[in-house]
């Protein structure tokens, strides 16, 4: 006895589902061998909402250091001048010795030191600033902002004033 129109038809789709299953599970096994692992270059931080990962090294030119920033090791005592920045300080597209504050330092002869995450804005760079930028001693600080920096600061909700006009940072 030959299986009823209905039975054939639940079995010819119920090929059909896991024929495509299985062509999806091996075009996304393929996906990812050809690609490699994702890298992820952005930490949690409790304070500043997010910062580059600390002491990360990853395939071809980006390292940071044990803060967390593209930049060397400062000493104590050192006292360079500090640059905060938002993704065009931390130079993700490019070479170490290529970012700004790297040339900067070479130009001036000083010391210089960076801290800067991509999408930072003058809210992250105040905060860090004041929780552990200033422990450096900076002879200076240099500012890197762009217009769309200061609107962040309140518009994507991480910081808002508290009562004595200070700027803190909202919960998660």
């Amino acid at each position: 006895m030959a299986p009823s129109p209905v039975k054939r038809a639940f079995f010819r789709a119920l090929l059909v589902v896991l024929a495509s299953g299985a062509t999806l599970l091996l075009a996304e096994a393929g996906a990812r061998l050809l690609t490699g692992p994702r890298i992820q270059l952005i930490a949690p931080d409790p304070v500043l909402g997010w910062r580059l990962k600390r002491n990360a090294e990853f395939r071809g030119s980006v390292t940071t250091n044990s803060s967390g920033f593209r930049d060397r090791e400062h000493a104590p005592g050192e006292s360079p001048v500090l640059v905060l920045g938002d993704s065009y300080v931390a130079g993700l597209a490019m070479r170490q010795r290529e970012i700004l504050h790297v040339l900067l330092e070479k130009k001036l002869g000083l010391p210089v030191a960076a801290a800067a995450a991509p999408a930072w804005s003058t809210g992250q760079q105040l905060l860090y600033f004041a929780e552990e930028g200033w422990r450096l001693h900076p002879r200076a600080v240099v500012l890197l902002m762009a217009p769309n920096d200061i609107r962040e600061t309140f518009a994507n909700g991480f910081h808002r004033l508290d009562s004595g006009g200070r700027l803190v940072r909202n919960p998660p």
